[in-house]
């Protein structure tokens, strides 16, 4: 855990490119009241934010405000991760599968992050480690919006946080956005 505290930041894949999209975010995009710009990052540079997703950057952002751009980062990156057995967890407890199914459900989840025989897909540790940490968030969304659907069905004044919720699943990530509205 030592890491997650200090102000460095992992290496492998894409991730130090989007560390770099973080800091334009902050230092260019966030003082001009803008959401997309150009980045002169690497290669001629680049439209930011025109195929990436703004979520995670807006999460890092707000953690940045208490912790540094370093650890803010880190702690986003790994949240879907860390959350994911915690979110089924929850889900399946909404969908009123008998105990122990939660517990198993968030167990086998664990199969799933550590999983490597991909890193392209997104969700499992491999991927997130080779820069594919928002749509790791936004299966950690995903699993949380499927909890609020349950909570729905029984009280409708769910209804707005399933719809907040899928909202940030697509702010996060296309893909599990099209699983979600297709739900």
């Amino acid at each position: 855990m030592e890491w997650l505290l200090r102000e460095i930041i992992p290496i492998g894949g894409d991730v130090p490119y989007h560390f770099a999209n973080y800091i334009d975010f902050k230092e260019i995009l966030l003082p001009n009241w803008q959401i997309s710009g150009w980045s002169d990052a690497s290669f001629a540079g680049f439209q930011l934010f025109q195929s990436y997703p703004i979520f995670p950057f807006i999460l890092i952002y707000l953690f940045d405000i208490f912790v540094g751009s370093g650890v803010a980062f880190k702690i986003v990156f790994i949240l879907g991760a860390v959350g994911l057995p915690l979110a089924i967890y929850w889900t399946l407890l909404q969908a009123r599968v008998p105990r122990p199914g939660p517990i198993f459900g968030s167990l086998l989840s664990l199969a799933y992050l550590f999983h490597d025989d991909h890193f392209a897909f997104g969700g499992n540790l491999r991927s997130i480690f080779s820069g594919e940490f928002a749509h790791s968030l936004s299966i950690l969304l995903l699993v949380l919006f499927c909890g609020f659907l349950f909570k729905a069905f029984e009280n409708k004044k769910y209804v707005p946080y399933a719809i907040i919720t899928l909202a940030l699943v697509g702010f996060s990530h296309p893909v599990s956005f099209a699983v979600g509205f297709l739900l």
